[in-house]
């Protein structure tokens, strides 16, 4: 369970006992009256209701008009909703155990019963969302996500500031997992959940990856501006370079892909840095690093193709052609596909 999400929320006390009768053992001895076998004579009146009799018939009356109100009026349903509730788990011990799937179950059947159950919405909403990051059939992970932004809109209806913060957070997030077409959702709930107070480590990353994708780069680069004063690692900085460089900010760029060779430790993204900022300082004419950048990449990984391609146009810079020629055909080789040796080839 995340640390920022420690819920304290409160259910129906859990009822762990029903009232039990007891019978005593012994045969009940059946007794008759002296008079069982006697006739009352053709002559005699007939006698009077006794006053016992009388009130054990209204008593009887009382009770079935009792019984009848009971089912009529839904007494039936809280009387054996209490017995089912003796056997229930405790929704916050579930989530503390990160027992989502249980903890979906359990909050499904409170639905069951009261549909706009705030608490149990709420359960329901994180425990499909965190279930849902897990899974990896992407088919089955985007029906979790929808289930979950569905219970916490209904859980929003309720007009209670408790946990309205982590509601907006998580549908935020859920929005996210949804796909592209919903980034937008998600970057207005999580600016609703850090208008409310509530910052995770990772809001920023999320609003900064929202926005980009949006086209809205300036939004992008304060949102990441901010995450990487709270978390500076590799990716967000190697993000703030693309972004930066989308704003047409190249000294910003380049200070930020620097960042990323001082402080990653992955191959991969390593080499994109220095691929990425040797196109930087080709575009500013700065040729000798340039081309430190590409040497790099091709001394640990000899079948870069981008990197023959830089290699080409730092050979044109200086007049080469030929030179250039010969490493566009090996990016070629190396990539069938590369769009811009190709281009390169057919222009030069």
């Amino acid at each position: 369970m995340p640390a920022c999400l420690a819920l304290t929320l409160e259910l129906t006390p859990q009822i762990d006992f029903l009232p039990k009768r007891y019978f005593n053992g012994a045969r009940l001895g059946m007794r008759y009256p002296r008079a069982r076998f006697n006739f009352a004579s053709k002559g005699k009146e007939k006698q009077e209701p006794s006053a016992r009799v009388i009130a054990g018939s209204i008593l009887s009356s009382v009770i079935l008009l009792s019984l009848l109100a009971f089912v009529l009026f839904g007494g039936h349903r809280f009387f054996f909703g209490l017995v089912r509730a003796a056997g229930r788990s405790d929704p916050a011990e579930l989530w503390a155990e990160q027992r989502y799937q249980d903890l979906i179950a359990e909050a499904e059947t409170r639905l069951s019963e009261n549909p706009m159950d705030r608490n149990a919405l709420i359960y329901s909403g994180f425990a499909r969302f965190y279930a849902g990051q897990e899974l990896v059939d992407e088919e089955q992970r985007l029906e979790y996500m929808q289930a979950a932004i569905r219970n916490l809109r209904k859980a929003l209806l309720h007009d209670r500031d408790a946990l309205r913060g982590e509601l907006y957070y998580v549908l935020s997030k859920a929005y996210f997992h949804t796909g592209p077409f919903y980034y937008d959702l998600s970057v207005e709930y999580m600016q609703r959940a850090l208008d409310h107070g509530y910052e995770a480590p990772d809001a920023q990353e999320y609003l900064a990856v929202a926005y980009s994708d949006l086209g809205r780069h300036e939004r992008a680069a304060e949102s990441l501006k901010a995450a990487v004063a709270e978390n500076p690692n590799d990716l967000l900085y190697f993000t703030l370079a693309e972004t930066r460089i989308e704003l047409e900010q190249p000294a910003e760029a380049e200070q930020a892909f620097e960042r990323v060779l001082e402080l990653s430790d992955d191959p991969y993204l390593l080499q994109q840095a220095q691929l990425r900022l040797a196109e930087l300082l080709i575009e500013e004419s700065r040729y000798d690093e340039a081309l430190e950048q590409v040497e790099q990449v091709l001394a640990s990984n000899e079948d870069s193709a981008h990197a023959y391609y830089l290699r080409g146009r730092l050979h044109l810079a200086q007049n080469d052609r030929e030179r250039a020629r010969a490493q566009w055909r090996e990016a070629v080789r190396l990539d069938p596909q590369h769009t811009e040796a190709l281009r390169s080839l057919q222009n030069n």
